[in-house]
């Protein structure tokens, strides 16, 4: 879990989600993913810290994190690689 950074550079209060696999750390695009964010968080203490273990099923992605077609949040023009979390497995 990070703090949303502004394109000025700017820490906000937003939190957002990545998952490092292979040496890369990959944004979780939450709505793509056939999960709710606050299923996710449930995963975590209040320090950011995994509470619990499990693994997922995702999908490795290209294209726009902010646009989502459900919610007009266009926040920045963030381009690339991005995950998409299918289901959790405990």
């Amino acid at each position: 879990m990070k703090s949303f950074m502004s394109k000025k550079g700017i820490e906000t209060q937003r939190k957002e989600y990545y998952i490092t696999y292979q040496s890369k750390n990959y944004f979780i695009k939450l709505c793509e993913s056939n999960i709710e964010k606050e299923t996710l968080e449930s995963y975590f203490l209040n320090d950011e810290r995994i509470s619990k273990m499990f693994s997922m099923e995702v999908e490795i992605k290209n294209g726009f994190w902010d646009i989502c077609e459900s919610k007009n949040e266009n926040f920045q023009s963030r381009i690339g690689d991005y995950i998409i979390i299918d289901k959790i497995n405990h």
